[in-house]
């Protein structure tokens, strides 16, 4: 195969990742992990999960300082342009707190 018919080849399957919906949300989810990490630090300490079966971001918390420190910055990750439709911030043995 030579350079000329590569290319139209990799301009299909650029286009066909371009229209994946999957690939799409994947994507969505990573730059809201960034931008979720970068405005709000605290969460780099905690296990951040994300549920695609119920669209909610689960940030549990290691201890009770973090997670209060979280709460405080509740209005920082709601005003988040974030995909997920819950955000919710744990802690065993503690209620958990949704976020959005």
């Amino acid at each position: 195969m030579s350079l000329d018919d590569r290319e139209p080849l990799q301009d299909k399957l650029k286009r066909e990742l371009e229209e994946s919906e999957w690939l799409t949300r994947y994507w969505q989810m990573g730059q809201s992990l960034l931008t979720l990490k970068e405005r709000v630090p605290l969460t780099t300490l905690c296990k951040v999960e994300w549920a695609t079966d119920t669209d909610t971001l689960s940030i549990r918390c290691p201890n009770v300082e973090i997670r209060q420190s979280l709460l405080k910055q509740v209005q920082v990750i709601q005003d988040l342009n974030m995909v997920p439709h819950s955000i919710v911030i744990s802690l065993q043995g503690h209620p958990d707190i949704r976020v959005r």
